[in-house]
Formats: C-alpha cells, structure tokens, sequence
C-alpha cells in the first residue's frame, strides 16, 4: 500500500466520539454538554446530534460545551465532524480544495478541519535480506489546520479557538497510527509538533500572500513511521 494511502485511512480512523456525561438545559434555546474530552470541536462549527443540528456556541476544553438549537440533547455520545484530507505539494492541493469548496456551496467549512499530508514523500525501502521487519521507513510533514480570523483575533485567540484544537488532532493522527496493522510501534521515534498561527503567510515585494486562500492556523506535525509489508501480491 502506498504510503498516502495508509495516511488516509489513519486520518480516517480518528477518534470522533465525544462522551456526554449529563446535559444541562440552560432555558435559552442552549444547551451545556458536559464532558471530560471535547477532543478537537470549535466554536461556531455545526454538529449533529441524533439527527438534530446545532452550532458549537462554547468550548471549554475537557470541561463543557454549549450548543444552540432547538431540541435537548438525549444521547450520551455523538461523533464530529470528520477531519478531511489532502496531500501533495502546495499548488496541487490549494486547487484540490478549492474545487471541494466550489461542488460544497462554496464554503470554508466544507474542507475544515483537515490534516495535509505535504510531499514530495521519500520512503527508505526494506529489502529482501536485509534482516529488516519493516518494509519501509517514511519521513512525514503534516499540517493538522482549521478556521481561524487574521483580522481580529489575537495571537492568544489563535491558540485558544484553533492551536489547541489542532494540537489534540495531532495526538489523535498518533493514537490512530498506533492502531493501524501496518505501522510499526514508533515509541522510540518521538514526532514534534509546531504551533502555526497564520499558517501561509508571506511577504512578496512588500505585499502580503498566502499559501492557502482559507485563513488557517493549527500545527505542523513532522514524525517518521516504520511500515510492514501488507503482501499486496497475488501470487504465491
């Protein structure tokens, strides 16, 4: 299997059930959900709960959420919304998410939030003989990026309503990793993890760019994962 591959099914495979431990109705057409995991959910994201829709009012991390709509919540778990993926190099991808916003009603929250796997990939190949359990070794960049305002928020709101969301994404992509049959256990090869507030931005000949056209902050995640052979071959 392709190492991007693999990528995607671990970004797939992130944990996106929130644990409702009671729901507080707070007479205003909000709801307090309390919870001792609010995993990566942001304020102002749409959630669905049972069928029902609401819109994340309140975060307050491993403690509550608020959320606004017009039934009580009465499940004791819901999952959020998926993170999405991309991978490639920079141009490539800025157009891959552009066309996903044109065919989702033109929206930013139709690729947020996402983890881009950046290439050009270099694997370090296991072969026959060499002694080694491993098919091969990859060096991984990742970005774990969702909604953040340039304008108006702080480099404080940076952190507090996207870093630290994105930064529980990162040690989810981990203990997803750790679960997938192909990656070997990587306990001695520790990643890092990198605030990125503004992420993309730029000066050229004075004039302020951006990689991406979505205003975005999260993390960079860079890690090397060992891969064992998924014996793709038909033949015996």
């Amino acid at each position: 299997m392709e190492t991007v591959d693999i990528i995607r099914e671990i970004v797939e495979g992130i944990n996106k059930t929130i644990e409702i431990d009671s729901v507080v109705d707070n007479g205003d057409g909000t709801y307090t959900l309390l919870t001792c995991k609010t995993l990566y959910i942001q304020e102002n994201f749409p959630i669905t709960i049972n069928s029902n829709d609401y819109t994340v009012t309140t975060v307050v991390k491993n403690t509550s959420i608020v959320v606004k709509g017009d039934v009580l919540p009465t499940v004791d778990s819901f999952d959020l919304y998926a993170p999405y993926y991309f991978h490639g190099t920079v141009i490539k991808t800025k157009n891959e998410m552009e066309t996903k916003k044109a065919l989702n009603g033109d929206t930013q929250l139709a690729i947020l939030p996402f983890t881009y796997l950046k290439e050009i990939l270099r694997d370090k190949n296991f072969r026959a003989g060499s002694g080694s359990p491993f098919k091969k070794e990859t060096d991984l960049q990742l970005f774990h990026l969702t909604y953040s305002d340039f304008t108006d928020w702080s480099t404080t709101d940076h952190y507090e309503k996207s870093v630290k969301q994105m930064t529980v994404m990162a040690d989810l992509f981990i203990e997803s990793a750790n679960n997938h049959s192909l990656v070997a256990p990587f306990e001695d090869l520790p990643d890092t993890t990198t605030p990125r507030v503004n992420f993309g931005v730029y000066v050229d000949n004075g004039n302020e760019k951006r990689i991406f056209v979505d205003q975005l902050s999260g993390v960079e995640q860079t890690l090397t994962l060992r891969f064992y052979g998924d014996d793709d071959s038909c033949c015996n």
